[in-house]
């Protein structure tokens, strides 16, 4: 399959899983890391909310772990 096409509608997109959690100085999150790309919250809400981040569900404004799973805190802490 051409890399350059878009998928069309129908077709599955295999989630991928965060590995790691990009943090600030002070410890707050400002990101993570899905699939070896380095993407902000916001992104990650958006592609969390469409099933493309494995585990992780949206609750309000926010993302957690699905029960069961790793928690988002428990990832591995990268310093921004």
């Amino acid at each position: 399959m051409n890399k350059n096409r878009k998928k069309t509608a129908g077709q599955s997109v295999k989630p991928k899983r965060a590995t790691q959690r990009i943090v600030n100085s002070r410890r707050h999150t400002t990101g993570y890391v899905v699939g070896g790309e380095k993407i902000s919250v916001a992104q990650a809400r958006t592609l969390a909310k469409r099933g493309r981040i494995a585990n992780v569900r949206v609750v309000g404004q926010h993302i957690q772990a699905v029960p069961g799973k790793q928690r988002l805190t428990d990832l591995p802490t990268v310093l921004k």
